[in-house]
């Protein structure tokens, strides 16, 4: 398992700096500080999937959309504090982006 309090996922990040897309799928330990070392580091970024990223707040999602220009696909599916509002206005707002919630509804 990786665990992003290990500093792996800021490790890879720092050190591959031409880093087009990346697959954090369901890892329930991707935080803010992850993220925005991704803004920091990856202005090559073209496709991030953070799918399923409880501890990832509005503000570093946000932040990526801002500062990764090269961003063509977002996946933001099944991350809790990203509500259907957020995704919508960050559709108009980064119309280059293709932004991806899916989302379980609840009974």
């Amino acid at each position: 398992m990786v665990l992003s309090s290990s500093g792996c996922i800021i490790e890879v990040v720092k050190n591959c700096l031409k880093l087009k897309k990346l697959f954090l799928t369901a890892n329930r330990t991707v935080e803010d500080n992850d993220l925005m070392t991704i803004t920091e580091y990856s202005s090559d970024m073209e496709q991030l999937d953070i799918l399923g990223n409880h501890r990832i707040s509005f503000e570093a999602a946000e932040k990526v959309l801002e500062k990764c220009e090269n961003l063509k696909f977002f996946d933001v599916s099944f991350c809790g504090n990203l509500d259907k509002e957020t995704v919508l206005r960050w559709t108009g707002r980064y119309p280059h982006v293709a932004i991806k919630r899916s989302f379980q509804e609840e009974n």
